[in-house]
């Protein structure tokens, strides 16, 4: 009996392995040096990037029937849910098109009529702790389809589950307010970056260039990965999954319990990792380390640049690099022949060509940065308070106390 099983369920409820009720299936990614599998593709074919809401309605790549039949990809009906079950666990989305998607998701159809798929989605979402507890790996997290198969839910009467749905769509919309007040604080910070250093990919400013190598302090380095445990004692240890869009998140949920490593531990505030392996969608996502927590370990799939300051300061770097423009050139720096990871070599990273504005310039975007960012945090605590207040209702819901 496991741990789900231990907890009571109301009476009509009962548990379910996710195997026995649901179709389960995975993704594939065509050959990205076959340019006639990706050229003027018009199947949809979604990664973890494009799960941004409850429902995937668009995607920002597509593939080619000819990809499509060459490789292990499929396409998944209108109604699917998608889960990612590598790298970053336990995101979930339902298609409101017919699309293919990456072997970095499963792909969950509905088979039985006594299960309503949106009560499917939110219990799923309750799971991405436990997902990510059980997925945790040395370096790259990750959870195979046995695993999923294997997911017991509580399965209680369909008039219980759409009642369940109903409540939990109503909670949700004060969800999506927060939400876009959080998108307008990033239009804010693009915005003033637009206006202060133009448009990247035209330098439409003109400022002085160098090639990366010429803006350090030190060279690159990566860091070390060494075998963790989720025990809360030792030293912290970043993973890939710190680094978010926006940043490097503090959220620590690897440790260390070994004596202290010579490499990996080097971090100084103000540094800045950037992942050096990913799905393509992911390499090259960089984030400022700001001293929290402190003798923190960083992988090696992370690279460590640590930056000249009176040619570049690290706030501007790092929003820098979060640019759409820079995002996409990172992109074409990764190779690999692997079908899901890819890899940017220190070489490229030191050829890396950035703009140089005055110092000053920098210093004083800097200080807007800082202002946003302050703003940005009273948010946080904001989208805190509501996320922890649904979560709460989501784990009422699914005990049968609604």
């Amino acid at each position: 009996m496991d741990a789900h099983e231990r907890r009571a369920l109301p009476e009509g409820w009962e548990w379910k392995k996710l195997g026995e009720i649901v179709a389960i299936g995975s993704g594939g990614t065509p050959s990205r040096g076959k340019k006639e599998y990706w050229e003027a593709g018009t199947i949809p074919w979604v990664k973890i990037s494009d799960i941004s809401d409850k429902y995937i309605s668009e995607t920002s790549e597509k593939i080619t029937n000819e990809g499509l039949e060459n490789s292990s990809a499929k396409i998944f009906p209108k109604g699917t849910i998608l889960i990612s079950i590598f790298a970053t666990l336990g995101d979930v989305g339902i298609l409101k098109i017919d699309a293919a998607c990456n072997q970095a998701l499963a792909g969950i159809q509905m088979t039985n009529n006594n299960l309503n798929p949106d009560f499917l989605y939110y219990y799923l979402k309750t799971l991405k702790s436990y997902f990510e507890s059980i997925g945790r790996g040395v370096a790259q997290n990750n959870i195979n389809l046995t695993i999923l198969k294997s997911t017991k839910i509580p399965l209680p009467p369909l008039p219980t589950q759409r009642r369940i749905v109903s409540i939990l769509e109503k909670a949700e919309e004060t969800k999506k307010l927060r939400a876009q007040a959080d998108e307008l604080t990033d239009r804010l910070l693009q915005s003033v970056f637009r206006e202060m250093f133009g448009v990247l990919g035209i330098n439409a400013k003109g400022w002085d260039k160098k090639a990366l190598g010429e803006c350090l302090e030190i060279p690159l380095n990566s860091g070390w990965s060494p075998i963790c445990t989720d025990e809360t004692r030792g030293f912290p240890v970043l993973s890939l999954a710190n680094l978010r869009d926006n940043g490097l998140s503090n959220v620590i949920t690897k440790y260390y319990q070994g004596d202290k490593p010579s490499k990996g531990i080097d971090l100084e505030i103000g540094d800045i990792l950037i992942s050096r392996s990913n799905t393509r969608e992911l390499v090259g996502r960089a984030g400022m380390y700001k001293g929290v927590p402190e003798k923190v370990i960083y992988p090696d799939l992370l690279i460590r640049i640590r930056v000249n300051r009176s040619i570049l300061n690290p706030v501007f770097f790092e929003k820098y690099l979060q640019t759409n423009s820079i995002k996409k050139i990172l992109h074409t720096l990764a190779h690999g022949s692997s079908g899901s990871m890819v890899k940017i070599s220190q070489e490229n990273l030191m050829n890396l060509s950035i703009i140089t504005p005055p110092i000053f310039l920098q210093q004083k975007f800097a200080r807007i940065v800082e202002k946003i960012e302050a703003t940005r945090q009273s948010q946080n605590q904001s989208k805190q308070q509501i996320d922890d207040l649904f979560s709460a209702l989501m784990q009422k819901a699914f005990r049968g106390e609604l």
